[in-house]
């Protein structure tokens, strides 16, 4: 198991980001972060929640993180 690491399920305006490596969780589990990885056109989001967290969940199984899945959501 990593230390001190988190997967990051991010919501903001209908769309499901999952953040595809493990987060830092002192420095990356942060709104500012979520905002910015979301303004990255390059990152693909999905519309339904259940597939973000099962994606989420598989990277989790694989890089055994410390804290897990996380979700977040960004005001509009």
């Amino acid at each position: 198991m990593s230390q001190n690491d988190v997967i990051l399920v991010i919501k903001y305006k209908g769309r499901w980001y999952v953040v595809g490596r493990a987060c830092n969780a002192d420095n990356e589990w942060t709104d500012e972060f979520a905002t910015e990885f979301v303004k990255n056109d390059e990152n693909k989001f999905t519309y339904k929640r259940g597939d973000a967290l099962c994606r989420a969940h598989d990277l989790q199984r694989k890089l055994d993180t410390e804290y897990g899945v996380w979700e977040i959501r960004l005001a509009a």
